[in-house]
């Protein structure tokens, strides 16, 4: 049987040697090249996530520093980042900030982390595929030493 099937393979690459490398060829760029390609796509999703993160980190630690107190501020970040995030194209569910870290005084630091949340994959014919990463920028920002705080 083992010797029927050798001699059957043999002289079908014979006759159609050019057929067999072309679906050879077909399954090498099908499970090997396109993965790559579908993963190395995903790159400009990753860094667009890391720099809304950290812009949306910065201007809501911003908008803390300059609140008139701790709890508008902390209300403010909210707005900031999820507006952030929804203009740069991400659902607004997909950020979260950390509890602003640090107290509400003169030269005080505040810290604030911003985390997106985002799909791994994306895949043009299937959407999404994966459970999903996510990526986190963390900014502080100093209370001026000058500045007039609230009552």
């Amino acid at each position: 049987m083992i010797v029927r099937i050798a001699s059957l393979l043999r002289r079908m690459r014979s006759d159609e040697r050019g057929a067999i490398e072309g679906i050879e060829m077909m399954l090498v760029l099908a499970f090997t090249v396109l993965p790559v390609v579908a993963a190395m796509a995903q790159v400009p999703r990753w860094i667009d996530a890391r720099s809304t993160a950290e812009l949306a980190a910065q201007e809501a630690v911003r908008e803390i520093v300059l609140a008139p107190d701790f709890a508008t501020g902390t209300v403010r970040a909210n707005a900031i980042a999820t507006q952030i995030a929804v203009n740069h194209g991400w659902e607004a569910s997909s950020i979260s900030l950390s509890p602003p870290t640090g107290s509400f005084a003169r030269g005080a630091e505040i810290e604030i982390t911003a985390t997106m949340d985002f799909p791994t994959i994306v895949v043009p014919i299937f959407g999404y595929v994966g459970g999903g990463s996510t990526v986190s920028a963390t900014h502080a920002e100093r209370i001026d030493d000058f500045r007039e705080l609230g009552p």
